[in-house]
């Protein structure tokens, strides 16, 4: 306990001077939203960038125009080149109240993202980021990791239909934590990190507005891809009425199993709605069978597996002042799960015998729920609260926050990781690739933490 009194006290007297430097201008300052609420909330400035940075849910609008009209709204000819950099140290620690063990951690990186995007006429457009990291813990050797997040072209025929060719994020779905109707990209949401990009394949987008409805076709070419039976298809129809949104999709795959989904995207009032729902005929995880050893593991090709989603969120913002709150809440069901905790006794035997990998004990429970409430009480002030749980087995993480950005070009946050669960659950189990099997149970745990950001800005 003395370790863990010296560390907060430490950390209070460093930061305490930035804090007081611009307490009274912080509290003060001009009506804005907090930065972190623009990631969550907020739209990129480019309408064709990524779709990973779009805002979870959009209120849709009336409009006499028609969708192409609104698609062809660029400059007819142009070259845009930016980016942002950042540099970031994370210094904290972890404890094991049930043992009373604390490990110091430390993380941080360079980070940088650059984006070409070249207009040669209004029927084309040409556009890729790159995104570069840098850590700076435990890196030896000296290596980056370069990771092309888009490239791809958009062509114009006739001015009534529209294609993407190349690399791109296609969003499918409306859900913000969990989105099992997100069936095309290579990566799905982390619901952690919420805001953090996904990984799209390599594509051939075709749309066809009709009006302010939309119709779309895909040709998916995924990674594995060696010959023409590998190649995926996928069919989308989105109906507006009002302020709802409907979408309606199918995807094929050969030896895969194929899924339809229904999604909407709605609001009362104030409040906003968005939901999902997928049914698939079969599945491409390994299940593990039996209540006790030895257990054993099956496939299913022939079985129907139901998932789905609905959520909601609400901001409120002080007419005279700078103060505002955001509701964030989401449930997912999870028809690939399991229904009760019997399975985990197994999970070390299977995995070291190589009978099922990791990615067949992902989001292994049934019920999922996760929200965030945000407060911002000035442009450079905000707190929130991040919860995500898996409601089969009573484990999950909050994760508290305070953030500080008053000053030009540097932001700092505390935040503490609080796991709870019995040993052995979803969240108190670590991923360990050095250890065999690579999962180990850990007691629940507190995490405290400092983030320190340098270099916060766009070029």
């Amino acid at each position: 306990m003395k370790r863990i009194f010296s560390i907060l006290l430490l950390i209070s007297v460093i930061f305490t001077p930035i804090f007081s430097d611009s307490l009274e201008d912080s509290l003060f300052g001009d009506t804005s939203a907090d930065t972190s609420l623009d990631d969550m909330f907020g739209q990129s400035d480019d309408p064709f960038a990524s779709s990973s940075e779009d805002p979870f849910i959009v209120q849709v609008q009336e409009t006499e125009k028609s969708l192409d009209t609104l698609l062809l709204t660029q400059d007819e000819s142009g070259l845009r080149i930016g980016g942002d950099f950042s540099f970031t140290a994370k210094p904290g620690f972890t404890w094991y109240p049930t043992t009373d063990d604390i490990s110091a951690t430390f993380s941080g990186s360079l980070d940088s993202s650059l984006f070409l995007d070249a207009r040669m006429s209004e029927d084309t457009r040409f556009y890729t980021t790159l995104s570069i990291s840098y850590p700076i813990v435990g890196n030896t050797t000296n290596n980056a990791d370069f990771s092309l997040k888009e490239i791809f072209a958009d062509i114009t025929y006739n001015d009534v239909l529209f294609f993407r060719v190349g690399k791109q994020t296609i969003n499918w779905g409306v859900g913000y934590f969990f989105s099992p109707a997100d069936l095309l990209n290579l990566s799905d949401i982390d619901p952690l990190n919420a805001t953090g990009d996904v990984e799209g394949p390599v594509a051939i987008k075709m749309n066809a507005p009709i009006g302010i409805d939309n119709l779309y076709a895909y040709i998916i070419l995924p990674p594995s891809l060696t010959d023409a039976s590998d190649i995926a298809y996928a069919v989308k129809y989105e109906k507006v009425f009002s302020k709802t949104e409907l979408g309606f999709g199918a995807y094929y795959r050969y030896d895969n199993p194929p899924a339809a989904m229904v999604t909407f995207s709605s609001g009362i009032g104030e409040i906003g709605l968005f939901g999902e729902a997928v049914l698939q005929y079969g599945s491409n995880k390994t299940f593990i069978t039996g209540t006790s050893a030895p257990f054993g593991t099956i496939t299913y090709d022939d079985k129907f597996f139901f998932l789905g989603t609905i959520g909601g969120n609400f901001t409120y913002s002080a007419p005279e002042s700078d103060f505002s709150l955001s509701i964030l809440a989401q449930y997912f069901y999870n028809g690939e799960g399991y229904a009760n905790t019997d399975f985990y006794d197994g999970v070390p035997t299977l995995l070291f015998s190589e009978s099922i990998t990791i990615k067949d004990i992902l989001n292994p429970g049934m019920h999922y729920v996760a929200s965030n409430i945000s407060f911002t009480f000035t442009k450079n002030l905000s707190v929130s609260v991040l919860l995500l749980g898996n409601m089969t087995d009573f484990s999950g993480i909050v994760q508290p926050s305070i953030t500080y950005n008053g000053i030009k070009n540097f932001k700092v946050s505390l935040s503490s990781g609080i796991t709870y669960g019995k040993d052995g659950t979803e969240f108190t189990l670590t991923l360990d690739p050095t250890s065999m099997p690579p999962i180990v149970a850990t007691p629940w745990s507190i995490s405290p933490g400092v983030s320190i950001t340098f270099g916060v800005f766009d070029f």
